[in-house]
């Protein structure tokens, strides 16, 4: 026997033989066994009527909880290792080494394909957990990571996930750090630096960044270059990257609340000889205050398609001013 899982005195046990049993906890009695058709390498989860289990056929199978008979069947692609969890009426599949799946309870069909694995995987409502990592459950992104030696194992209750690891167990609150897009385009670029105007996506947050030019990417260094900007503004004790963005572009900042008056919140960013900062109105990233140390976060994207033609300068001659 592989894997197994306990729900209203009732043990579901996945098996290396292909079947799924239900035991009475009690006394060990069988109560039903289904044919899974290959082996089932995943602990299940169960749901309120139903057990979901994944096979190395690689399959998902949902059964029905009181009689073990199948209500759905959907192939996937993987090597049939992994994890299951379950957050509102969406099942996530997560195998080794695979890019995960968002099934829909119901029918099984499939509401999303990730780009990036999601490791293993435990849900909430609003978040996906894979250890010390939580992604938002609508979309995947990357919502924080707390580093730590030796990944193990996870779980999470009452708010808070608790992590297993190889220097320790971490107690970690489930929050949402504050993270905004924006369009930024740039409108100054000097011999060290460049500065890009941040417009919101709903339009009511605007802002600027100073980066180096180190950090703009020299394809997009030049006035009228726009970008899709994601930065994130949160406690030192924080590492986040958005790192399953399509060529992310991505720094990690420590800086400094230098000002927050008139409406207005600077950061200033501890990178050396280079002045880099954003300013944003205040509260755009909740409560923060002037001698605060946050973590900043930002990504960058070029936007070829919204930046105007004519505005666009010969990459050669791009290259050759910014690559030495």
């Amino acid at each position: 026997m592989r894997t197994s899982c306990v729900r209203d005195e009732v043990v579901y046990v996945g098996s290396r033989d292909g079947s799924v049993y239900a035991l009475d906890a009690a006394t060990g009695t069988l109560m039903w066994q289904s044919d899974a058709e290959s082996p089932v390498r995943a602990k299940p989860i169960v749901l309120d009527d139903s057990v979901v289990c994944l096979t190395g056929e690689p399959a998902v199978f949902r059964l029905d909880a009181e009689t073990g008979d199948v209500v759905w069947r959907v192939d996937v692609e993987g090597p049939g290792i992994g994890s299951l969890a379950s957050a509102g009426d969406s099942i996530y599949v997560s195998q080794h080494g695979q890019d995960g799946v968002e099934l829909a309870t119901t029918d099984g069909k499939v509401r999303r394909q990730f780009d990036h694995s999601l490791g293993e995987v435990t849900a909430t409502e609003n978040h996906l957990y894979a250890g010390s990592t939580a992604l938002a459950a609508t979309d995947g992104r990357l919502q924080w990571r707390y580093e730590t030696a030796g990944y193990v194992d996870h779980c999470h209750r009452d708010g808070t996930v608790y992590v297993a690891a190889a220097d320790g167990v971490y107690a970690l609150e489930q929050t949402d750090v504050p993270t905004r897009a924006f369009l930024g385009e740039v409108t100054d670029v000097g011999d060290r630096s460049s500065t890009l105007h941040l417009q919101a996506d709903d339009g009511g947050v605007q802002g600027g960044l100073t980066l180096s030019n180190a950090t703009v990417p020299y394809y997009g260094c030049y006035e009228g270059a726009r970008f899709d900007v994601v930065i994130e503004v949160h406690g030192t004790d924080w590492f986040v990257a958005d790192e399953y963005r399509e060529e992310p572009r991505i720094r990690s900042y420590v800086g400094d609340v230098t000002r927050t008056q008139d409406g207005e919140t600077t950061i200033e960013f501890d990178t050396g000889d280079t002045a880099e900062r954003l300013t944003v109105p205040t509260g755009a990233f909740g409560d923060i205050d002037t001698g605060d140390s946050v973590r900043v976060a930002v990504s960058l994207e070029y936007d070829e398609d919204s930046t105007p033609v004519d505005g666009k300068p010969d990459p050669v001659e791009l290259w050759n001013r910014y690559s030495g």
